[in-house]
């Protein structure tokens, strides 16, 4: 189904962190590319009991060709 009629082709394009290998691997399997492009972000998290604490996470950016 063409959600956009008179679209074709583009590009999708999400991020993967660089310590889920199995998360990339599926990507891949699916038709993402690498495109060599990190991203890394900082961010504070709440957990259960209250407590704060900084978390940092690196990305890869992939691709994916639409048609």
């Amino acid at each position: 189904m063409n959600w956009f009629p008179g679209i074709v082709g583009g590009r999708l394009a999400m991020g993967v962190g660089v310590d889920n290998p199995r998360a990339r691997a599926l990507y891949e399997r699916l038709g993402y590319v690498a495109t060599g492009r990190f991203s890394t972000t900082t961010y504070d998290v709440m957990d259960a009991a209250g407590a704060t604490r900084t978390a940092t996470e690196t990305d890869e950016t992939l691709v994916k060709e639409l048609r």
